[in-house]
């Protein structure tokens, strides 16, 4: 990781980091427990998928509405990571997004909360690609504002997660935080 020695630089880096951190803890929340209270699956909750994109072992074919779903959420992985480390070779944070999403999967998988599923971990890296990609060309265009352009962006995309769940905890669904409802259009 880059060390800065510049006192005006370095608050906007432990900022940005902090905006990783909460970022990493609402990605966990989410793919682990489904915006729920965190528990542990029984034996029989254990999925396996190591067949991407297709239909296998009496599991249906990922739905292209989760498939978009999984990019999407991965975008800030790439974007904060080259925010925090733009040191790093595109390879090493390629390698950080696909090892993170590997770690996520063999939890659900450990655990018994979910499917793990090799598609998962190729879109959550394609997703974690397309940020890195978005703040490289971004910063070819702009300069360095990319860089706190995109501290901003992350930072409301954050606080708008952090007000989507606290409204949603607001609902009165039985058995606790309801799941978040989107409407289509």
């Amino acid at each position: 990781m880059t060390v800065y020695r510049d006192a005006a630089i370095r608050p906007r880096h432990v900022l940005v980091t902090g905006m990783f951190v909460a970022y990493l803890a609402l990605l966990v929340w989410l793919v682990l427990f489904k915006l729920h209270a965190p528990y542990i699956g029984g034996a029989e909750d254990r999925t396996l998928k190591l067949v991407p994109f297709v239909a296998a072992d009496g599991l249906g074919s990922n739905a292209p509405r989760e498939v978009l779903a999984n990019l999407v959420l991965f975008v800030p992985f790439g974007i904060l990571m080259g925010l925090i480390a733009p040191s790093w070779s595109w390879w090493k944070t390629l390698g950080s997004v696909a090892l993170f999403s590997a770690a996520l999967e063999t939890a659900q998988w450990v655990l018994a909360i979910g499917a793990a599923d090799l598609t998962d971990v190729i879109v959550n890296t394609a997703g974690g690609v397309l940020g890195m990609l978005l703040l490289g060309l971004s910063r070819l265009a702009f300069g360095p504002r990319a860089r706190g352009a995109w501290a901003v962006i992350v930072a409301i995309g954050l606080v708008g997660a952090v007000l989507a769940l606290a409204l949603s905890a607001l609902d009165p669904a039985p058995g606790g935080l309801a799941p978040l409802k989107f409407a289509a259009g």
